[in-house]
This record gives structure tokens, C-alpha cells and sequence, in this order.
């Protein structure tokens, strides 16, 4: 019987790379120093923090020890009453700035002769006299284009001898009586 010899026949014996037990070993190192850095962090540096939230929580008891606590009170009622007085001015109006836009867009050949104020509607009804239906015109044309009134209305109006007699009707928006407290 012929004398094999498997080994020769599937060629000459290689050696392995070893680039899986490189690999392996840079891994467990990479995992070392992530296991470490994180006890650090957990125990040492949270440590830490602890202890100086600790200190500055008693610093701020004693304080509070050192400021009667009358005081105290005294400083929490009168931020109390500033909120509710800013409260109470951010709603309060100011129909005054109605007049002072009027006075600022009011045509020098127009006049008024009669207001009446609704702010629940944000309505101003005004009667009032021109020169000539031009400055009326012009008058119109100025309240339209002032960006606090949402619409102006010219109605009732009248030709007589050297003046010109009208009613307008504007509504207003809200922002223009409300002071901006920002």
C-alpha cells in the first residue's frame, strides 16, 4: 500500500495573522479605560459635586439664619404687589393715546366737533367740519393708512355755505389704548 501523506498534500503549513487576538486585546483595553474614566467620574467627580452643593446649601441656611424672618416676609408681599400692580397695568387703557394719534393725523382744514368712545368695540365716532371736500378726502385718506386703526368710515356727510359737515366712524385696534410694558 502506497504511503500517503495527507499533511503534504494540501500544501505547506501557513500561520495564522493573529489579527483577531489583536483585535481582542485592543478591545478589553478600550473597555479598561472606559470602565475606568466612568468610576471615576461616578464616584470621585459626583463626590465632589455633592460636597459643594452641600456646602453652598449651607451657606445659604445660615443666610437665611442671619436675615430676620420678618423681613423675609416683608420682601415676598412687596414683590407680591409689584406683580399684581404690573398685572393691573398691562390691562389698564389709555384712551388718551386715541386723541394724541388723532392729533397727530388731523388735517389743519379739519375739525372735530363731537367724540364718543366705545372701547368695548374699539369705536370712536366722531362728527366734524372741513373746509372743502378735498380736506376731507385727504383727512380719510390719512386715518386709512394709520396702521392703529383697522377702518375708517366717512358717512353723514353735508355740502353747506363755507363748510363741509361729516360723521366718521373708526375702530381701533386694542394695542393702541394698552401701554407695552416689555
Amino acid at each position: 500500500m502506497p504511503d500517503f501523506q495527507l499533511m503534504e498534500s494540501f500544501g505547506p503549513e501557513k500561520k495564522p495573522s493573529g489579527w483577531l487576538g489583536k483585535f481582542l486585546r485592543f478591545s478589553i483595553i478600550i473597555f479598561i479605560i472606559a470602565l475606568v474614566l466612568y468610576l471615576l467620574i461616578h464616584y470621585v467627580y459626583i463626590g465632589v459635586l455633592d460636597r459643594q452643593s452641600a456646602d453652598l446649601e449651607n451657606k445659604i441656611k445660615g443666610l437665611e439664619k442671619e436675615i430676620p424672618t420678618q423681613d423675609r416676609e416683608g420682601v415676598v408681599a412687596f414683590y407680591s404687589q409689584l406683580v399684581n400692580l404690573r398685572t393691573l397695568l398691562e390691562k389698564h387703557i389709555y384712551p388718551s393715546q386715541i386723541f394724541e394719534r388723532l392729533e397727530l393725523t388731523t388735517h389743519p382744514q379739519v375739525a372735530f366737533t363731537n367724540f364718543s368712545y366705545d372701547f368695548n368695540e374699539n369705536r370712536l365716532q366722531m362728527d366734524g367740519y372741513g373746509q372743502n371736500l378735498q380736506a376731507i378726502a385727504q383727512q380719510l385718506l390719512a386715518f386709512q393708512r394709520t396702521s392703529d386703526f383697522d377702518s375708517v368710515t366717512l358717512s353723514d356727510l353735508r355740502q353747506g355755505a363755507g363748510k363741509t359737515t361729516f360723521s366718521m366712524e373708526i375702530f381701533f385696534k386694542s394695542s393702541l389704548v394698552l401701554k407695552n410694558f416689555q
